[in-house]
């Protein structure tokens, strides 16, 4: 488990750019006594400052609801950017992103039927 936003950090690019964290685990990295909106912003920003971004875009204010943090500026980031931020720009990356893992999916199936 995290205890630093650095350790935080860490564990995100280990995971390939995305993992799931607890708000209790999020409360705790940043000190505060209770969760409330005031909280959940401020730690919104922290994770900002560090190069993370978080699903859902409110976070909870429960510490027994699990969110996910991603690294902004990723393929994955920009992928959750494009859902919950719905633009062309991001429609298209949307589009491209399917096609390429639908023609991987295609190449797999032609090697294992062969």
């Amino acid at each position: 488990m995290a205890e630093t936003y650095e350790e935080l950090s860490a564990a995100v690019d280990g995971d390939g750019g995305i993992t799931p964290i607890s708000m209790n685990t999020l409360r705790l990295i940043n000190g505060a006594g209770r969760l409330g909106p005031g909280v959940c912003n401020i730690i919104s920003k922290e994770l900002s400052q560090y190069g993370l971004g978080h699903i859902p875009e409110e976070l909870p204010s429960y510490s027994t609801e699990e969110v996910r943090v991603y690294r902004l500026g990723t393929q994955i980031g920009d992928i959750i950017n494009a859902i919950v931020q719905p633009s062309h720009s991001g429609d298209q990356l949307l589009r491209a992103v399917g096609g390429a893992a639908e023609g991987k999916l295609e190449r797999i199936k032609a090697i294992v039927n062969e």
